[in-house]
């Protein structure tokens, strides 16, 4: 029998075909039913079916009854006419797999993120094997219908077969087994993910580098699958739903890495703004942090996170005349607080190195919440408390050598020197910020393309108050441009040319001006919002503002 999925368009009509017009009544149940169903026909037949055998069932009765996972194979089947039960169905192909391809199967049942694909460095984890056997054991299940190949070459299995591999590995593999397997995956991408954020962000000093140096060493299948990506923010789009499940698997198994693993995901997903999955991550992180190290980077953390808003509302494009939000870092400052005196605890008990990074990075961290509490209309004496905290946070990184954290710290530093009326000595740090993020790494990129880009950014913007708008239209212009090819950042770069149409208005290039809007304009909509977001409204009313401006060449 087969077990070929249907488009979900021709799903939805398979029911309607099979119930009529009760599917017409809630479409949008129908289409949750027929996903609840994997798009498998024997499925849809079978919910179909019952629901034609009892006319008072809507659809969403069916959807509620099929919701929960533990009961939903059995209500799609009668155990006493087989062809029409779709566990027995599954059944039948599995039955007749080799042994290793049974386990294969069983053990897939372990991978936590419904709806995900995964790659064979994966697999090889589970299996605990190479990965021509795993690819071997893999092809063996696409053969029959068990495992799907994408187009990317990644493997994944529709959520029945997904929720039958999970009753096999629980029935016939032994507890100790399933954890050990379960163990091998979240060691395996936790180093997956330190690996890529230090492809990302090289010598971060947040990378586990211990950790990371033994990974690299002994799994370099895993090193491969990373590095195969386009980049690694690429990598870790793809696999960003199997690595929130895996967190929340490897907190409810207890497993001595949860809190680590589930505080390392926090760069990928701050730069790609996925707040929600940070928030649940963290949480699970602090419920699970047992020693000293692991609180203090929780604490870390979730003080970065809390200080998200505040950034995000001093960085975003505002209306002209419109005030600036204040908002409040305390809750931030508090936990920052916190993080530098159990870094500060671990780095003296134990002189561990990473403790020490961790100390000026919460040093760093706590000097931008410092900064962000800044009316920048009239700074205070909190701005030189700001300055005092990048000084001593420098003061460490020059101590552990790490040009990573001394770059992005001066970019930092630079904001708070420009705050504070300095620009003199604002300027050097971001060019040395530039210099560090410009460079070229062993692959012949950028070292750390967001910082060339912020850096870019920060020099265009000095260069625009002081009148040298010819010279912040160029700078403007390479931040956009490093913003599209060495870092994939379409939010940053529609920023970068907002500004520099503003520039260009000034300098009275109206054409240019309205080129450089639109193109921001039309990043902009690709967010969720559309037309509807309120910084494409804004940049939409810039370039409604150029009509009536005449250009430049018509005077």
């Amino acid at each position: 029998m087969s077990l070929d999925l249907l488009p979900p368009a021709d799903a939805k009509e398979l029911l309607r075909k099979l119930i009529g017009e009760r599917v017409d009544a809630d479409e949008q149940a129908a289409s949750e039913l027929a996903k609840l169903c994997a798009y498998l026909p024997l499925a849809l037949r079978v919910a179909g079916s019952r629901a034609a055998a009892d006319p008072g069932v809507s659809v969403s009765d069916l959807v509620h009854q099929l919701a929960d996972e533990q009961r939903r194979l059995r209500r799609l089947g009668n155990p006493d006419d087989p062809p029409t039960n779709v566990r027995a169905v599954f059944s039948w192909s599995y039955r007749g797999l080799p042994d290793e391809a049974q386990r294969t199967f069983r053990l897939l049942g372990l991978h936590p993120a419904a709806g995900q694909t995964t790659d064979v460095f994966a697999v090889s984890v589970l299996l605990d094997t190479d990965l021509d056997s795993a690819l071997e054991q893999i092809e063996l299940l696409q053969r029959r219908s068990l495992v799907a190949r994408g187009a990317d070459g990644r493997f994944g299995m529709h959520d029945l077969l997904r929720l039958y591999s999970r009753e096999l590995v629980e029935k016939h593999d032994t507890s100790s087994g399933r954890r050990a397997a379960l163990e091998r995956l979240v060691r395996a991408y936790y180093g997956c993910v330190n690996h890529a954020f230090d492809r990302q962000n090289h010598n971060n000093p947040m990378v586990d580098t211990e950790y990371l140096r033994t990974w690299r060493q002994s799994t370099p299948d895993g090193v491969e699958a990373v590095d195969m990506a386009s980049s690694p923010t690429s990598w870790f789009a793809t696999e960003q739903g199997n690595l929130v499940a895996l967190v929340q698997a490897a907190a409810d198994n207890e497993l001595e890495l949860a809190s680590r693993f589930a505080t390392s995901l926090f760069y990928f997903l701050e730069i790609g703004g996925h707040l929600a999955d940070w928030r649940r991550v963290e949480e699970i992180g602090e419920r699970t942090a047992s020693s000293r190290a692991d609180r203090a980077r929780s604490l870390r953390n979730r003080g970065r996170l809390a200080m998200i808003g505040v950034l995000a509302e001093q960085e975003r494009l505002k209306a002209e005349d419109e005030p600036a939000q204040a908002g409040s870092c305390e809750q931030a400052i508090t936990l920052l607080e916190q993080s530098r005196d159990l870094y500060h605890a671990e780095y003296l008990e134990h002189g561990r190195r990473h403790a020490r990074a961790g100390e000026a990075t919460t040093l760093r961290e706590l000097a931008d919440a410092y900064r962000l509490e800044v009316d920048q209309n009239a700074p205070d004496d909190t701005i030189q408390k700001a300055i005092a905290a990048y000084r001593a946070a420098e003061a460490v990184y020059v101590e552990l050598e790490n040009e990573n954290g001394l770059a992005s710290l001066r970019l930092a530093l630079g904001i708070a020197y420009r705050i504070n009326g300095q620009d003199d000595e604002a300027e050097p740090c971001f060019r040395a910020s530039l210099d560090y993020g410009a460079s070229l790494d062993d692959r012949g990129k950028a070292r750390h393309g967001r910082l060339k880009g912020f850096s870019l950014r920060r020099l265009a913007e000095l260069r625009r108050d002081q009148g040298q708008f010819e010279s912040a239209v160029d700078l403007y212009s390479q931040c956009a441009e490093a913003f599209q090819h060495d870092v994939n950042d379409p939010n940053s770069r529609a920023h970068a040319l907002a500004a520099r149409g503003r520039v260009q208005k000034q300098l009275g290039d109206i054409v240019a001006a309205a080129r450089s809007l639109m193109d921001a304009y039309e990043l902009l909509i690709q967010r969720p919002l559309g037309e509807n977001d309120p910084e494409a409204k804004i940049v939409d009313e810039w370039l409604s503002s150029l009509e009536d401006q005449p250009n430049d060449e018509d005077q």
